[in-house]
């Protein structure tokens, strides 16, 4: 989509799933988009990681 000749300028905010899907559609269909996370790392609820003993923890 086009006004005039100039392509929006989008914002997605969050880097959850959701947030990393809307930001890949909008980029691949010529939007020129910017990603907003406030965490460390994307991923959201879904995000996980190891402990020092090697179990895995799943947050989401």
């Amino acid at each position: 989509m086009t006004i005039g000749t100039k392509t929006p300028k989008i914002v997605v905010v969050g880097a959850g799933w959701a947030g990393l899907g809307a930001t890949h559609h909008l980029a691949k269909n010529g939007y020129d988009v910017t990603l907003l996370e406030a965490g460390p790392y994307p991923g959201g609820l879904v995000a996980g990681w190891k402990t020092p003993g090697g179990r895995s923890v799943e947050v989401g």
